[in-house]
């Protein structure tokens, strides 16, 4: 693959060699780590995983919060509960 003239060797369009999308490839490049955590809409409550049991528990802050890194991995969780639980959670960009 011809990666002259590109942004750290990836093309800012299409496909790269491992079929990834190249701009979510450059976004994990960042300086900062995005983080994201889930809440309850009907209670504002947080989500986390009891570490005993690996059962959903809430929170009031989002300090014990489950943390996901992407957007995506927030969203794709969010939907999951929202599918056995009835009620899909807000996604909650975290300030750095």
């Amino acid at each position: 693959m011809k990666t002259e003239g590109f942004l750290n060797g990836f093309p800012l369009h299409g496909r790269g060699p491992l079929g990834l999308n190249q701009r979510s490839v450059l976004s994990m490049f960042t300086k900062y780590a995005e983080r994201y955590v889930l809440r309850t809409p009907s209670a504002g409550k947080y989500l986390g995983v009891n570490s005993h049991d690996a059962k959903i528990r809430v929170s009031d802050t989002p300090d014990n919060a489950w943390i996901f890194h992407t957007h995506d991995g927030a969203v794709t969780h969010a939907l999951w509960i929202g599918e056995v639980h009835g009620e899909t959670p807000d996604v909650v960009k975290l300030d750095r």
